[in-house]
Order: structure tokens, then sequence, then C-alpha cells
């Protein structure tokens, strides 16, 4: 005859089998949900005059916003060309912040250049912000107008990228403000900008001290604590011929998920294991950093000296985290 168990021993053996389910389904359910898109070459060409990277930190910190329902802030850059330059290409980074890694809360975002003080065009206006969340691998992207090129979401950060030469073609001044607004449509949308970012590239009529090759790679992939094993960490540049003698220049821009915590925010190899080894932060070969609340710029340059740093053919550039949240946007390679 079979003896019933006593409810405590059913009730205690259910207990656990849920606990059991609920572990099962963590290690399930984790890494690809906080994948994205590693960056890839956008941009690639030659030019006589040079190539520049400009960073703003736009962040504002939570003790100055009075009114949560509009976020407002500039990102003054420091921008001029020579005389005798035009632009090749210029490329205008925008990072707002939606306020949850997974949920769906929507805004929109204004975006306006100043020529100083003297507004020049407005980029968007009222631009939506209302991307879903996605729990598979990948950046969530939706359609664009000019001078737009792209906007994706990954977790909590959006990327809006904008064609801007021909609004900064003709610039008389030596600064580019940028006007930052965003208003908070659902939920606890926050609509702050963690920073802006220009990328261009310039000929000259004159006085050119030779060609620059250029790679500008453009992603949105995170590396964070939610995620495992995860090989697709890095981004390449093709089509490298190296001349006898050279000087290079790396950019690696970054956004980081919590506050940032020391110069470069990330570790980096440049092809396994050359350019001094590792051109991490931990490295004897450190970055130029410009290091912002939750963003950041970091700056290589070496010479043929310096070699191994760059091989003819591709050359690729792994990056990882130091700390719990990474993101790298951007990657930008010059030779001259």
């Amino acid at each position: 005859m079979s003896v019933a168990k006593p409810r405590r021993s059913r009730a205690l053996t259910i207990a656990l089998v849920f606990v059991g389910l609920l572990s099962f389904v963590g290690v399930v359910a984790a890494d690809d949900y906080w994948k994205g898109t590693p960056p890839v070459t956008e941009l690639s060409g030659v030019v006589n005059g040079g190539v520049d990277v400009l960073f703003a930190d736009t962040w504002t910190a939570t003790g100055d916003v009075t009114d949560w329902s509009k976020q407002k802030t500039w990102g003054n850059l420091t921008f001029s060309l020579p005389e005798n330059a035009t632009l090749k290409f210029a490329r205008l980074y925008v990072v707002p912040y939606c306020g949850s890694m997974t949920a769906d809360y929507y805004g929109n975002m204004t975006v306006k250049l100043y020529n100083g003080n003297t507004p020049n065009t407005t980029l968007v206006d009222s631009q939506s912000l209302n991307l879903k969340y996605i729990n598979t691998s990948g950046a969530n992207y939706t359609s664009v107008s000019a001078p737009m090129v792209n906007l994706s979401r990954v977790t909590s950060d959006y990327v809006a990228i904008f064609d801007v030469r021909d609004n900064l073609a003709g610039w008389s001044g030596s600064n580019l403000n940028v006007s930052l607004t965003s208003y908070n449509l659902t939920g606890r949308f926050d609509g702050r900008f963690k920073e802006t970012k220009l990328v261009y590239g310039w000929n000259v009529t004159s006085g050119s001290t030779g060609d620059t090759k250029y790679w500008v790679n453009d992603g949105h992939d995170p590396i964070t604590k939610k995620i495992g094993t995860y090989t697709d960490n890095k981004t390449v540049f093709s089509g490298v011929s190296l001349p006898g003698t050279y000087t290079a220049n790396l950019w690696v821009d970054l956004v980081a998920g919590n506050s940032t915590s020391g110069p470069g925010y990330g570790k980096y190899w440049w092809d396994g294991s050359s350019f001094e080894q590792n051109i991490s932060v931990d490295s004897s070969y450190s970055p130029t950093v410009e290091q912002g609340k939750y963003a950041g710029l970091n700056k290589w340059t070496w010479t043929n000296r310096d070699n191994p740093g760059l091989q003819n053919g591709s050359n690729t550039l792994k990056y990882s985290r130091t700390n719990d949240y990474y993101k790298i946007i951007s990657s930008v390679l010059t030779i001259r």
C-alpha cells in the first residue's frame, strides 16, 4: 500500500524543482540577448589633406535635471578646416539613452548644428526613438531619411549617425556646437545623451603633405557581463597596402553601460598579439584618452618603427571589457 507524502515534503520537492527550472532558464536565456552588431567598414578611401575624430561628453548629471519630460544639452566641438580645404566626408554620431536595457520606453530627439552661437541647420526634428528591445542577437535598426544614415538600438542605447558633409561645406567658424534635445513620450524614457562625435576627412588644393588612406568602421556591439563566450568581438580593416614609411592612427569610440573606471575602459588587441604585443590599457603602449562619464575616445599613433604594427592585407582589432558593460560604436584607421 502506498503512503502519501506529507504536505511539507511535497511542497519542498515542488520548490526545489521550481528553483531548478529557474536556474535552467537563466542559463539558456542569457548570452545572445545582449549581443549587437560588430563594426564593419562603411567608408574608405584616400584624401590628400587629413582625417580627424572629435569627441564631446554630453552627459547631464542627474542632479542637474529639473524636468524629466525634456532633456537639453550641447556637444561642443572645435572644428575648422584650412582655407584651401574641401570636405571629402563628415559623419556625426549621437547617442541617446532610453533608460532601460529591456523595457520599451519611447521618446524623440531634435538635433541642430550651430556655427558658434548661430543656428546653421536642423538635422532631425522630433525624430522618433521608439525601437523595441529585441531578445535575439543583433541591433534593432529602422529606416531613416537623409541626412541621417543610420539609427539603431542595442539594450539601453540608441546610436544615430548623420552625413553632415554638405552641412559643413564652407564652414567658416572654429566651433561646431551640436544642440541635443529629447522628450519623454512613454514610461521612464530617460533621454539624456552620452556623447556626440564627428569623423571627417578633407582634401586640399595646395600644401599637401601626402596621401592618407582611411577606413571608418561603424557598428553597435556590447561586451557585457551578461555574455559568456563571444568570438565576434572584432572589426577588420581590409585592403591595407603599406608604404615604405608611414604614420598610422587608430581611434576607438566606446560607450559604457556604467560609469567609466579608468583610461580606455576596454581591452584591445591588434592582429592577435602584435603592435607592442597588446594595445590594451594595461599595455606599455597606451592610448591618448578623452574620457566622458559614459563614453570615451581612445587614440593610438604609431609609425613603421613600431612594427609589427600593421600588415599588408587585412588587419583585425579585437575588443573586450574591463568592467561590467562595454560597447563599441566605431573605429577609424588612417595611414599616411
